[in-house]
């Protein structure tokens, strides 16, 4: 595999030469109510933020086209110019010719078919949506809202519902092409560390001569790691395209298919160019040689340097991952030979994305050891350290309690402290098989609710009925997320909600809330709680709000025949990462009546009881 270096220039001479001219242009209240439906005291004021918006892309030029350094390898060039950059190259005789007349609308029309054929890995039978979800929008839009979507995002129903739309098979929407559809989609599932999903995407598109694609497919291939397709037809640019990146792609398919010929002319060229990279060489020497020596710190890593570590066997260096992303972060909390404590450094970035499992984080906390002092003072130490070490401490503490009530106490701990940095789902998912194995007598009263209402936003709707009582508000809200009508209940919540209180009722809000997504969500109702959910559904409750042109676009698109797509882009935008939970409860009952309308009505279910469960009495 090595060649001298006199002789490496004088092959890198000559494949320059041979190749120069087809290079490609490159809150926080810390429960819910206490006594739902009957008196509540408000116990912190919210600070829950606003949602985060739009996909702030990594500026560290991994997923770009490499450039080599300005330096003088004008001896190794060929002699014919490259065109420049975005500028056609004009024919040598070429006469004057009069302007076109224009013909713009003639032009976005045939234009918006050269994305390929219908790209997707959902259908209709298997989740996904319409093939003609796009067809009734303008192109121009959807490539404006596409980048925003929140795939990223803490609250899964946000996370599922815009993974589904990411996925869908489904043309691409018609106009002028700024950047193709495909290559939004690939890159947003590459920045939610959905690396096979982006692999098997890219897959099913080929757009000729679109530099940014290529290489968006080629670090998708790379970063699922599949070692055929990493020299296959969907990385065909290797053979053309210059580059760092390209050549030490085209060094390796040559290495590994056993052309050493191919392999060393390539090396050289990146040699002559100044773009050797040592530690390129030492992670392929790995892999060619099975020596697993570590390559020492890469000053740049990109796709190409992950996918070598993994196909040597080697331990993802956590810098690497933090340059990389979710994806190199989900493969290093998933490798088991990881230090428990770079897993867990690796999870700490993965828990806000939706992309790891609950299983997952489960076996990355339960991997942590945690010293008998800590575990004895758990409820006075979790606070001081990171968010899921904190978790990992009180879990381990609460497995090794043998009081019921202590049990209790540690995982309410975990949950409030969750619930204070607004990640009450993710710890409630965390502790829900530690939560529903508790003994609701012997928990105190007041910890009850909360855990109770983890356990609903876990999917354990039988075993929270244990913690939240018989008042009029917890039966309601158990029976929406059960799925079952308790009629008596919803007709209690609207008698308060409609009473004329001779004190202000801080939870008109919550009441409120509850009312509007049984109607939305077609619940029976008595005459009474139906009039009063049309009341709330047209009161402006205090929380986060859009303007008015934002909701009237939504409800325009949502009515509008194949803007579906468009829809749900606007409403998961208006949403946010976070979730529902800082939404005026008006807002949030008219976001989910679009969805159910469009007949989304699992994504509705899912973000109307994500609404409830995360609203916390008195914020409003």
């Amino acid at each position: 595999m090595t060649v001298s270096r006199i002789r490496r220039i004088v092959l890198a001479a000559a494949f320059v030469a041979a190749s120069g001219t087809t290079a490609l242009a490159g809150d926080q209240a810390t429960a819910p109510p206490r006594a739902l439906g009957d008196t509540v005291a408000a116990t912190a004021q919210s600070t829950a933020s606003k949602s985060a918006k739009g996909g702030a892309k990594d500026d560290s030029g991994i997923w770009g086209n490499d450039q080599p350094p300005d330096v003088d390898t004008s001896d190794l060039k060929s002699d014919v110019p490259e065109p420049l950059q975005g500028v056609p190259e004009a024919p040598a005789t070429s006469p004057m010719l009069p302007p076109k007349p224009p013909t713009k609308e003639v032009e976005e029309e045939s234009l918006g078919a050269l994305e390929g054929p219908v790209a997707g890995l959902l259908g209709p039978g298997d989740g996904g949506f319409d093939e003609n979800i796009w067809s009734g929008s303008k192109r121009a839009d959807i490539e404006f809202l596409l980048p925003h979507i929140p795939l990223v995002a803490q609250d899964s129903a946000v996370h599922a519902l815009a993974k589904r739309l990411i996925l869908t098979k489904a043309e691409a929407p018609m106009g002028n092409i700024v950047r193709p559809i495909i290559a939004i989609r690939v890159e947003k599932l590459l920045e939610a560390g959905l690396a096979d999903d982006a692999a098997a995407l890219s897959l099913q598109a080929t757009l000729h001569g679109n530099a940014d694609f290529e290489r968006l497919k080629a670090d998708a291939i790379l970063m699922a790691g599949g070692s055929d397709d990493a020299c296959g037809p969907g990385t065909a640019s290797r053979q053309t395209a210059n580059g760092q990146f390209w050549l030490q792609l085209r060094t390796y398919c040559a290495a590994v298919s056993g052309d050493s010929a191919t392999a060393d002319i390539t090396r050289g060229v990146l040699d002559a160019q100044m773009l050797g990279d040592p530690a390129f060489d030492a992670l392929l020497d790995d892999v060619l040689n099975k020596t697993k020596k570590p390559p020492g710190p890469i000053a740049r890593p990109t796709a190409m340097h992950f996918f070598l570590i993994r196909r040597a066997g080697l331990l993802v260096n956590l810098d690497v991952a933090k340059h990389l992303g979710m994806a190199a972060d989900l493969a290093a909390l998933r490798d088991p030979h990881q230090t428990p404590a770079a897993r867990l450094a690796a999870a700490e970035r993965s828990a806000k994305s939706g992309a790891a499992g609950v299983a997952e984080l489960r076996a990355v906390l339960d991997a942590q050891k945690f010293p008998s002092e800590k575990l004895a003072r758990a409820d006075e130490v979790s606070g001081k350290l990171s968010f899921l070490g904190g978790q990992g401490l009180l879990r381990r503490a609460a497995q090794l309690e043998s009081r019921q009530a202590g049990k209790g106490t540690l995982v309410h701990r975990a949950l409030t402290e969750a619930d204070k940095v607004g990640m009450f789902e993710v710890a409630a998912r965390l502790q829900a098989d530690l939560a529903e194995k508790l003994d609701a007598a012997a928990v105190a009263p007041a910890d009850a609710p909360l855990i109770g209402w983890a356990l609903l936003m876990a999917g354990k709707p039988d075993a929270a009925a244990k913690f939240l009582g018989d008042g009029d508000a917890a039966r309601a809200v158990l029976a929406l997320a059960s799925g079952k009508d308790d009629a008596p209940a919803l007709a209690a919540v609207a008698k308060q909600f409609s009473a004329d209180p001779k004190a202000p009722n801080r939870v008109r809000g919550f009441e409120a809330l509850v009312l509007g997504i049984a109607d939305v969500l077609d619940l029976p109702m008595p005459p009474d709680a139906g009039a009063a959910a049309k009341s709330a559904e047209g009161t402006h409750w205090p929380g986060r709000r859009l303007d008015s042109q934002q909701m009237e676009t939504i409800v325009a698109t949502s009515a509008a025949p194949g803007r579906k797509g468009e829809a749900i882009l606007r409403i998961l935008e208006a949403i946010g990462p976070e979730g529902p939970r800082d939404l005026a409860p008006d807002v949030t009952i008219e976001l989910v009546r679009a969805l159910a309308d469009m007949g989304v009505k699992d994504a509705a279910r899912a973000i109307g009881m994500h609404a409830i469960l995360l609203y916390r009495p008195g914020t409003s």
